[in-house]
């Protein structure tokens, strides 16, 4: 949230605060600072209600933050979901080869070429990345448990990255 977000908390006529989301998601991290600030200002100001609605979409990072709200307004129609993480790359190596294109790659540290997508796969490359991922996913089922609480049914599906309607999700959580 800016400065213009705490001006509403600070402000002696604020009813309640709503946060209008509309996001495929992005970086946990920038989605994790929103929900903190999120939080801070729901403790210093507690007489002040905060209302996350969501319009088309609240995926990922979007649900991350709006899970800080003390309640989700949703459209039947709205998108809602994906608590996962994702590390997207390409490989070229074999690309690289029919084009006759070599590549010239120099580090200092072992790992510094970490899953550069112009280097043949390293398994234990991949397998960091994978605990890195899990942990980040963990961080963020922790968010949502919290933000949620009692409201947040127990469907084995929910942590999975898939997503859901308005509809499904007034329904079942």
């Amino acid at each position: 949230m800016s400065m213009r977000g705490s001006k509403a908390f600070k402000d002696k006529n604020t009813a309640g605060v709503i946060i209008r989301i509309n996001s495929p998601g992005g970086s946990p991290v920038q989605a994790g600072n929103i929900n903190d600030e999120i939080r801070r200002l729901r403790a210093k100001y507690p007489q002040i209600p905060v209302y996350a609605v969501i319009e088309d979409i609240c995926a990922s990072g979007g649900y991350y933050i709006a899970v800080a709200a003390d309640k989700i307004f949703v459209d039947k129609a709205s998108i809602v979901g994906s608590i996962g993480v994702v590390l997207d790359s390409f490989g070229f190596t074999g690309t690289l080869e029919k084009l006759g294109v070599e590549r010239r790659l120099l580090t200092a540290g072992e790992n510094k070429s970490f899953l550069d997508p112009f280097s043949p796969s390293d398994p234990k490359q991949r397998e960091h990345a994978r605990q890195m991922l899990g942990e980040v996913h963990e961080q963020f089922i922790r968010i949502v448990q919290h933000g949620r609480g009692d409201r947040l049914k127990d469907l084995p599906e929910i942590f999975s990255g898939m997503v859901w309607t308005g509809q499904k999700v007034s329904i079942s959580a």
